[in-house]
Formats: C-alpha cells, structure tokens, sequence
C-alpha cells in the first residue's frame, strides 16, 4: 500500500469495504486531518428512503482537538460519524473507525452497508449481466462488505474475465483484429485488456496494468491485499457495464428511431 496516500471521507465511508486501513504518515497527515475532522455531504443509499440521498456528515470530536503527528490517536480509540438525510433528519447513517498510532485507522462498521448501498446499483446491471454474473457480483458485495476480500476477489475475477470474453468474442468478428492479435489466449491479463482497446472503456486500456495481479492469482495474496484490488476491480467492472448499457440505450434509441420514421414514411 502507498504510505503516501490516504481516502478522502467519501471514499472511506461509501466505497471502501470494512476493515480495509490506512497508516497515517508525516506525508499523508493533511489529507488524515482533512478526514478527522470531515464537516460535509456526501451521496450514498438511505436504508429508510430505500434509494441513494445526499447526507450532511456531523463533525466529530477530532473537529476540536489540535490534532498532532504524534498523539493523533491518543484521544479517541473509535471514532463515529453520523450523517443525516437530507430528506429526513431521522434517517442516519453511521460509520465507525479504530484510531490506532500503529495501525493506522481503520473502518470497522458502518450503516447502511456496503452491500445496501450498492443494491441499487447492482441492479441497473440487470439489463446487461447474465443471472450468473448478477449472483457473483452480489455475492461479492456482500463478502467485500463483511470484510472478506478473497472470496469476494474471486466473484468479482470470474465476472471480469467473463466480461473480457465477451469483448473478446466481439473482436474476434474482425479478421484484421485477429491476425493482429495471434497470441491473445496465452497473453497476461494487463496485455489482453490493452489488445481489446477498441472494445473496453478507454480509462479501463489506459490503466490496465491495475489488473496485472490477476495473472498470478488471489492465492498469493493476504487478505487484506484483495479487499485493497476490491474497489480496484469492482470499478472496473462497472466501467465496461456503464459501456454497454450505454451502448444498449443507444441501439434501442436508434430502433425506436427507424420504427417512427418507418410509419411516417408509411403514411
């Protein structure tokens, strides 16, 4: 893990899984404070409106504290924020964090979960994942949510490998593609990603090195590695299903287009 960096208070509280850490550092101590001592909103799912909603985070204790490098963690073992919904003052949500000189800080719960607020989402993705890949990506979810990033790891590989086989299959219809690309079975994960540029999102081809670790495998890595490529991996994911269904929209539009020009021309 880059030392270096540290989550700014969305990403810690929305998409990071629980139990993931960061060490807080002489580098990173500004972006720590900035997260401290967080007074802001923030858009997630609420539990009681059942869809996502902006929140108004309350400052925390740390707010008043002149915290320093070296006792930023002495007064508060746990730190808990609360946010509001903006439509309901009585809609909570809750994110719990260990302050620890050595570990750093860490999620350690939080409400609604990971997997509630991305239910919402999950299921956007119907139109464009198979009953299969629906399953293991909720399932990946929840496990990523309960703190275990093998498993969930292993969810979210199968379903990107699935959805590289489909561009794949895509560009496999070009017969220039293929003979410019004979070695693509046998070719690293980062390597097939950079192949099927003209098939991915372009921000997925142009950091496909992030997906590098998926040749060698999630059994040689620690926990806590995996629930590091989670977000990683989950991210994207979405970016290719963003892509098609958008370009779904797209041909449904252009469908509904031609029937409609069809019945003028008709009349």
């Amino acid at each position: 893990m880059d030392e270096t960096y540290f989550p700014t208070a969305h990403e810690f509280f929305v998409e990071l899984p629980l139990y993931t850490g960061f060490k807080v550092t002489k580098e990173n101590f500004s972006s720590f404070i900035d997260f401290a001592r967080f007074d802001g909103f923030i858009d997630t799912y609420c539990a009681e409106c059942g869809k996502v909603s902006t929140f108004n985070v309350e400052a925390t204790n740390h707010s008043k504290n002149n915290l320093e490098l070296d006792d930023w963690a002495e007064f508060y073992p746990y730190v808990d924020f609360f946010a509001r919904c903006s439509r309901s003052k009585s809609h909570i949500a809750r994110y719990n964090f260990k302050f620890h000189q050595v570990d750093g800080v860490v999620k350690v719960g939080q409400y609604p979960s990971i997997a509630d607020a991305d239910s919402l989402k999950i299921k956007k993705y119907r139109k464009v994942l198979s009953k299969e890949q629906l399953e293991g990506f909720t399932k990946a979810v929840r496990l990523a949510s309960a703190g275990v990033g093998a498993g969930a790891v292993v969810y979210l590989r199968r379903i990107f490998e699935s959805l590289i086989d489909e561009a794949h299959k895509e560009a496999g219809k070009d017969s220039v593609w293929l003979a410019a690309n004979a070695g693509y079975k046998t070719a690293r994960v980062a390597d097939k990603v950079k192949a099927l540029k003209s098939y991915l999102p372009l921000y997925l081809v142009e950091h496909s090195s992030m997906y590098s670790v998926l040749s060698s495998g999630v059994h040689d890595m620690s926990e806590q590695e995996c629930l590091e490529l989670f977000p990683v991996l989950k991210i994207g994911i979405e970016l290719i299903l963003k892509q098609k269904l958008q370009t779904q929209e797209e041909q449904n539009s252009i469908a509904e287009l031609k029937k409609m020009l069809s019945r003028q021309a008709s009349k």
